[in-house]
């Protein structure tokens, strides 16, 4: 805040008229009082909370990319969980260790049609995570007990909306889905394209950028 300062005029002493005219010396000013001393911030420990980097660091999921000529996807894991689904599954068991992968793929330059048979993800000690298509698990929970599933409302709408294939000249998603508790941390993913081109090594999303991979779908 800006202070204005008020300076006081000196007082002039007038001459006493009296016998004994003597003239007294004029005060001195009062001294302008002294501001009182700002008292300085308190250092700010750094350790007490990560910095933006280590939060994201943290919190990031792992990114993945893979390329079949010139057809192109890309997935976190794990994905997006699709709760409908989930809520369908809790009728006939645990879920809790169940995770999805959204892969979407680029197919615009494709020249057929291309589609994900699964996605197999290993720890640095070799163990396998699969991912496969909801609808094998869809036919086994109808299978074990329809009572617990409407055919026509529930069967039908899930086995329609999971394992499509992406067409020529077409961006779509494809959705698979794991009951395997996943690692910590990720050394390899293996994305099986089928008849399509077969087995196909997913890399991280840095390292297709760096391939020159086209991300912008």
């Amino acid at each position: 805040m800006h202070k204005s300062v008020f300076l006081l005029p000196a007082l002039a002493l007038a001459v006493g008229l009296s016998s004994c005219s003597s003239t007294e010396p004029a005060p001195a000013p009062a001294p302008a009082p002294s501001e009182a001393p700002t008292a300085s911030a308190a250092p700010v420990d750094s350790s007490a909370s990560p910095t933006v980097s280590e939060s994201m660091a943290k919190s990031s999921t792992p990114e993945y990319a893979f390329a079949t000529g010139m057809t192109f996807g890309k997935f976190t894991v794990p994905g997006k969980p699709d709760t409908g689904f989930l809520k369908l599954m809790e009728r006939y068991g645990e879920v809790e260790n169940a995770s999805f992968v959204n892969v979407k793929i680029d197919n615009r330059e494709g020249q057929d049609k291309a589609w994900v048979m699964n996605v197999r993800v290993y720890d640095a000690a070799g163990t396998e995570y699969l991912f496969v298509d909801p609808r094998d698990l869809l036919d086994k929970m109808f299978d074990e007990d329809q009572s617990k599933m409407d055919y026509d409302t529930e069967y039908m709408k899930y086995f329609d909306k999971f394992g499509d294939t992406v067409s020529k000249g077409e961006i779509d998603t494809m959705t698979l889905i794991s009951l395997d508790k996943l690692p910590s941390e990720i050394s390899r993913v293996i994305v099986d394209t089928g008849a399509f081109a077969g087995d196909v090594e997913a890399v991280t999303i840095d390292e297709a950028a760096t391939q020159g991979y086209p991300l912008d779908f």
